[in-house]
């Protein structure tokens, strides 16, 4: 008698599942967009300041080119077209937060959390990460394919 066998449970191919990244990456980043910007929009938060009109403009760049980049992922995702989107939105994010960080349109006196210091802590942060992406992106960019070396079976 032999043992009730289970049916096969779905794998989802490692392409597939970069996919369904891809696609969560631009869900995510247009809710982010519709809260900047439609609801309940940028105006409604009282820590923001009126100063955030300069730099909200380059946050939407910023977002628009990673929604870009995940589209262009979902049709090619090979190893220099992702170094090529990561680098170019890398860049773009740091330009964002170098403005966003010397505007600073926060005001969080009414809190006694201290929430400025945080915040700038997280775009010095958001500034470092995205230069050494730049950097790391150019380099894969340049390299290209990491191909593996031949082994020979040891006698």
């Amino acid at each position: 008698m032999s043992a009730p066998t289970s049916p096969a449970t779905p794998t989802i191919s490692r392409r597939a599942g970069w996919r369904i990244g891809y696609s969560v990456a631009i869900i995510v980043n247009l809710l982010v967009y519709c809260f900047i910007n439609v609801w309940p929009g940028w105006e409604s938060l009282d820590f923001v300041t009126p100063a955030a009109a300069d730099v909200v403009p380059l946050v939407n760049i910023s977002i628009g080119v990673a929604i870009l980049v995940n589209v262009v992922y979902l049709v090619a995702d090979g190893t220099r077209i992702k170094a090529l989107g990561e680098m170019v939105s890398a860049a773009v994010t740091l330009v964002a937060s170098v403005v966003v960080l010397s505007v600073f349109p926060f005001d969080f006196s009414a809190y006694a959390f201290p929430w400025e210091l945080v915040t700038r802590v997280v775009l010095v942060i958001a500034v470092v990460g995205s230069a050494i992406s730049v950097l790391v992106n150019l380099y894969r960019l340049v390299r290209g394919p990491v191909r593996k070396a031949a082994t020979s079976p040891t006698p």
